[in-house]
């Protein structure tokens, strides 16, 4: 019989040492690929345990009436409440930071929602809700923006509002609300624009309000406007129009230095201008005071404003002829005198035209129903080769 020779035992044991070794780097790389995907999906799943804010914002949903679009649809337990439309969730505080559902059809009414305590922007503009404004807005000391526009929100505008101390913005126009602008507004320091027109108040317009020094853009409502106002250095935009504003404009109004847009149009506001009166407005781009009770003549200064681009001092009592210096406007684009008395029914009540011909930006001039004289024929004769081709003008009587 033959002698076996066997193999060396290392040499066997190689290929099992081999595959073991194999199957260690698999499992290994195994790990390392769960534990990756892991933690992606941790980074992406909010796992905060803080839902101090899921009840109050299931309070606001029973309130409102989500149709037709269905917007709150996402707001349920399938997702987290950070992730629900329109919410915006501070990480770090692990609280809500905005609820903004404009233009959403939503309707219903808004409930106390106080406890929403780090809000900084509730906007919820556009909507068709109703009811009254809950006193309890008042708790958001960190809110800046507020914006519950174009609603049919009713009652009168809560003066806890006032403790919102942080706010920049306040706009609650376009809705049903009624009784006074609250006094207490005037202590909101940081405010930059508060609007209210179109709405029901009564009352006068605070002089508080005139205490807002960072206030950039003002839109307010009925009664007299207070002289305070001049103190606002830093106000830009003025828009009193479509009010029933009465009195007159306080004269130190006229020397606005920071004045961008003036509009008091649609009032029951009087006054006379006169010829020596200053209108000292270096940075005024529009000014309208049309539908008024204005009376007398128009200054030379009015049309002293180089800026100026858009002035309406159509429908009021406005006698004599129109001031030359039209023509230093040269950023003219929309002129309205119309529904006024002047003119003295003479032939060279258009003059002041000619001044205009090298206003390259004009393109419309109302002049109709005033006492201006003019064959129609002759004017066009005048006037023609001197506008751009597409300038409007307006001469009916």
């Amino acid at each position: 019989m033959g002698t076996l020779i066997s193999k060396p035992p290392l040499l066997m044991e190689m290929p099992s040492f081999s595959l073991r070794l194999q199957w260690w780097f698999f499992l290994v790389n195994l790990i390392i690929c769960i534990s990756s995907l892991r933690l992606e999906s941790l980074s992406s799943t909010p796992t905060f345990a803080n839902e101090t804010d899921k009840l109050p914002l299931l309070t606001i949903k029973h309130y409102l009436v989500d149709f037709p679009n269905g917007v709150l649809s996402s707001w349920n337990d399938s997702l987290h409440f950070c992730q629900w439309q329109g919410i915006t969730y501070s990480r770090r505080r692990q609280r809500v930071t905005t609820l903004r559902l404009e233009g959403q059809s939503l309707g219903g009414s808004l409930p106390p929602i106080g406890n929403l305590t780090f809000l900084r922007e509730l906007v919820l503009s556009n909507n068709h809700m109703h009811g009254t404004i809950p006193s309890d807005i008042g708790l958001f000391r960190r809110m800046w923006h507020l914006n519950l526009s174009t609603n049919s929100l009713q009652g009168e505008i809560p003066v806890e509002l006032a403790n919102c101390s942080n706010l920049r913005t306040m706009d609650l126009t376009r809705n049903n609300l009624t009784e006074q602008i609250p006094f207490h507004f005037g202590h909101m320091s940081k405010l930059l624009i508060l609007r209210l027109r179109r709405n029901s108040l009564t009352g006068v317009i605070p002089f508080t309000l005139g205490n807002l020094s960072s206030l950039q853009q003002l839109s307010v409502v009925e009664g007299g406007i207070p002289h305070d106002l001049s103190r606002l250095k830093c106000l830009k935009y003025l828009y009193l129009d479509v009010n029933n504003l009465s009195g007159t404009i306080p004269p130190s109004l006229y020397n606005w230095s920071s004045a961008i847009e003036f509009y008091v149009s649609g009032n029951n506001l009087s006054g006379n201008f006169t010829p020596n009166m200053r209108f000292n407005f270096p940075q005024l781009c529009k000014f309208g005071i049309a539908a008024n009770h204005f009376t007398r003549i128009i200054p030379d200064t009015l049309f002293n404003i180089s800026g100026l681009e858009h002035s309406d001092v159509g429908e009021n009592y406005l006698t004599g002829q129109v001031p030359d210096s039209l023509g230093v406007l040269k950023d003219l684009n929309w002129l309205s005198l119309e529904f006024n008395n002047l003119g003295r029914g003479m032939s060279g009540d258009l003059n002041f035209l000619c001044s205009l011909a090298n206003v390259s930006n004009l393109r419309s001039i109302n002049l109709q129903v005033n006492n201006f004289i003019f064959d129609m024929l002759a004017t066009k004769s005048q006037l023609h080769g001197k506008f751009p081709t597409d300038v409007h003008f307006s001469f009916k009587n």
